[in-house]
């Protein structure tokens, strides 16, 4: 389905539907596959965050992971 954006037409007071332009439609295509990367990216540091707190809590994690957990923790 094409995208499409919603503008206001102050003259006749009505919502009209523009089609996205193929570069806008590229764009957006570009964003959205940037997105799964991103959160694949995220979902891994929190996996590899959950991993090390569990190591945390146990008493088995060492200095190296330590400061890693750190920097994830922010």
């Amino acid at each position: 389905m094409p995208r499409k954006h919603t503008v206001w037409d102050s003259q006749s007071q009505t919502q009209i539907d523009v089609p996205f332009t193929d570069a806008e439609e590229t764009e957006r295509d570009a964003e959205e596959a940037q997105a799964v990367i991103d959160m694949a990216a995220r979902d891994e540091r929190q996996a590899r965050q959950d991993v090390l707190e569990v190591k945390l809590k146990d008493d088995s994690i060492i200095f190296e992971e330590m400061k890693e957990l750190m920097r994830l923790r922010g």
